[in-house]
């Protein structure tokens, strides 16, 4: 997913992914030119380009290791979410139960059983949670900076 959030940025389209107060992902949008698209507006069954359509077509998506380009694009409507902390912000989408279903990866499919019957994040403590959270930052970094960082 980061990927292709990626290539779109570059070639000159932003990505928006809408996300709750509680963490649940719940759509992608395009903005292109000044010209803002909503995902279930675009291809033509209207569902190609939405978060699930893109499941479907092949865009791998693990929650751990691309949560922080989610993060980077999230929006919401609310003006308490705009106040969240990145790190609250990126807690809330990985123990989200809603968010580990639409993972496509391998490696993090066999993760979700452990995190289903493991505490959730709000029960740990705060030194956890930050664990929590820098492994993701960690995972994040060694998949796209890895060669630059020799991790």
């Amino acid at each position: 997913m980061t990927q292709f959030l990626e290539k779109l940025q570059t070639a000159g389209v932003e990505t928006k992914v809408k996300v709750t107060k509680e963490g649940v992902i719940q759509g992608i949008s395009y903005l292109t030119n000044g010209v803002a698209f909503q995902a279930g507006k675009l291809g033509r069954n209207g569902k190609a380009c939405t978060l699930k359509g893109l499941l479907s077509r092949g865009i791998d998506f693990d929650l751990e290791r691309d949560v922080l380009a989610l993060v980077q694009r999230a929006t919401s409507n609310n003006q308490d979410d705009k106040q969240m902390s990145i790190n609250t912000l990126i807690a809330k989408i990985q123990n989200h139960p809603q968010n580990l279903s639409m993972c496509t990866s391998d490696s993090h499919s066999q993760n979700v059983a452990q995190k289903s019957e493991s505490a959730n994040v709000y029960d740990l403590s705060n030194s956890q949670q930050q664990n929590c959270i820098l492994k993701s930052q960690v995972n994040y970094l060694k998949h796209h900076k890895g060669a630059e960082l020799d991790l």
